[in-house]
């Protein structure tokens, strides 16, 4: 969880900018295989956002303007389930070692909402499959295939700069484990921008990481 620290009594009204964060996490399992789960939020208070519907006003020194709101938030959630693995679970996975920590695949998914009078983007979405070690004698290869989808605010100012009300992608990739500390990752990337004016775009990659 993280806070805001102060010490002694403290006036609201004179903090500013500040933002109060908050996590939850769970691990569980599913018969035998592991399984986890986050759920976040954030507010931020005292600040000063545009409010994106808003009509515009003109001001004097300032010329055309959006007006103004003093606070935000958004809400998410997160989770993961391995669907097979030949390996006994642990008692516990480690998420922040970036690497798998049992042979087999599961399932992935991102969920999160936020404030659309000042988020330009209203909701996301996003999920896969991923896992390690697909092909047999290749344990520490990993990889995955996911697709993300995000619900723009319909705003004004979108219309104007000619915004469709989503964006959306697709993304797959292998990671070939050479030695402890040689990955050689192929990669392959579709996108479809918010910009109605530009065409979906297909990338290649490849990128050689060397761990001294």
């Amino acid at each position: 969880i993280n806070v805001i620290e102060v010490n002694g009594p403290v006036n609201v009204d004179e903090v500013k900018g500040a933002t109060w964060a908050t996590e939850a996490y769970f691990q569980y399992k599913l018969g035998k295989l592991p399984g986890g789960m986050c759920l976040g939020g954030t507010y931020a208070f005292n600040n000063d956002f545009a409010e994106l519907n808003g009509q515009f006003q003109i001001q004097p020194g300032a010329g055309i303007v959006l007006p103004r709101k003093s606070d935000s938030w958004c809400v998410y959630w997160n989770g993961w389930q391995y669907l097979y693995s030949p390996d006994e679970a642990p008692a516990k996975i480690d998420l922040g070692n970036g690497k798998p920590d049992m042979r087999g695949f599961g399932l992935f998914a991102r969920l999160g909402y936020a404030d659309k009078d000042t988020s330009p983007v209203e909701w996301s979405a996003s999920g896969g499959l991923g896992g390690r070690g697909l092909i047999p004698g290749r344990d520490n290869d990993t990889w995955g295939v996911g697709y993300n989808y995000d619900s723009l605010t319909d705003t004004r100012l979108g219309s104007v700069l000619n915004l469709r009300t989503y964006g959306q992608g697709f993304e797959a990739f292998y990671d070939l484990a050479i030695t402890r500390a040689v990955d050689l990752t192929f990669d392959v990337q579709w996108v479809e921008s918010a910009r109605a004016s530009i065409a979906a775009a297909t990338v290649l990659a490849a990128r050689l990481d060397v761990r001294f």
